[in-house]
């Protein structure tokens, strides 16, 4: 890593949340004083501002970190070198798709449009006011815009179109051999979570950047945890961390949002030797920037709920990398 390179990590490194604040939220009486704990980081100093109105909720929380990240996340992209943003473009345009996906998926069936990630471009389009999939077009530039025609291009009105669109993209192509793993685990995983949603295989199998077609389709036939987990460990070094990682996740909750959470946190954790050029530099900071989002909303919402302390203190203390 070069002074430019280290200076950059460390800008960033020193605005985020470290193990021992997240540590500090958890074991705090309550909101405020968790809040408190973290006033002296940006987004901590953002927070503060709203615990000083008496009538805020969890909600509230939540929202206003998803708002400053993507602030946060915008203003970090102008400053980078633009001939060198296609890393972070390739990770926003994956999460673009993802989210897009979800939301055709909502509207074709009668559904409230919803995001996945709130991050990317697509994060930041109202959608209160969209009830059908015409009006979903209408509000959306040029390049989401693509990215739709990508999504419904082949008709399909369940699962498979997210399959189908994500086949076609073809960033992964440009990017650095260290930052294409972390983007294919990204990918991969998040196709594994919409496989274990779905009833039968997809129509059109995918390309796969960090495993083989048979380990997918065979993580698509599990629909138990245990056995989720015990082929993951069995796949490759890559997925026999994470799968550590998702039993730790599971004793907080098993629901299916609980993964995205997992999908986060374990690509910040093996973006750790993303150090060696600029474009690996800004791109894994932007992803810690994401996971940090994810992170302090996770432990908020379970402080605020009082459930989970322990296992979220465990977790941090082994995966969270700053």
């Amino acid at each position: 890593m070069s002074m430019y390179e280290y200076a950059i990590a460390k800008n960033v490194l020193t605005r985020l949340l470290s193990r021992e604040d997240f540590l500090s939220i958890l074991s705090s009486r309550n909101i405020e004083n968790a809040i408190k704990t973290i006033a002296d980081k940006p987004i901590g100093a953002r927070l503060y501002q709203v615990i000083r109105s008496k009538t805020y909720s969890i909600t509230d929380l939540e929202l206003e970190i998803d708002q400053f990240n993507l602030e946060r996340l915008s203003i970090f992209k102008q400053t980078c070198r633009k001939d060198k943003i296609y890393t972070i473009d390739s990770i926003e345009k994956l999460f673009d798709l993802i989210n897009i996906a979800y939301i055709v998926l909502n509207l074709i069936n009668g559904g409230k449009p919803s995001i996945i990630y709130p991050v990317g471009n697509a994060a930041n389009i109202d959608l209160s006011g969209v009830s059908s999939l015409e009006e979903f077009k209408n509000i959306l530039g040029k390049n989401l815009g693509k990215l739709l025609e990508l999504v419904i291009m082949d008709g399909f009105r369940d699962y498979n179109l997210l399959f189908s669109a994500i086949n076609k993209l073809r960033d992964h192509l440009l990017l650095p051999m260290r930052m294409r793993r972390v983007y294919g685990f990204i990918r991969d995983s998040n196709l594994v979570k919409t496989c274990l949603l779905m009833k039968e295989e997809p129509v059109k199998l995918p390309h796969l950047l960090t495993m083989s077609l048979e380990d997918f389709t065979n993580l698509c036939r599990s629909k138990d945890p245990d056995q989720l987990m015990r082929m993951l460990r069995e796949i490759n070094p890559l997925y026999k961390g994470f799968s550590e990682l998702l039993s730790e996740i599971y004793n907080v909750s098993k629901n299916m949002g609980i993964i995205d959470f997992a999908i986060l946190l374990y690509a910040s954790y093996i973006s750790e030797d993303l150090i060696y050029s600029y474009e690996e530099v800004i791109a894994r900071a932007y992803i810690l920037m994401i996971t940090e989002a994810l992170m302090l909303k996770t432990a908020l919402t379970n402080l605020w709920f009082n459930t989970n302390i322990e296992y979220l203190k465990n977790i941090v203390n082994k995966w969270w990398i700053i």
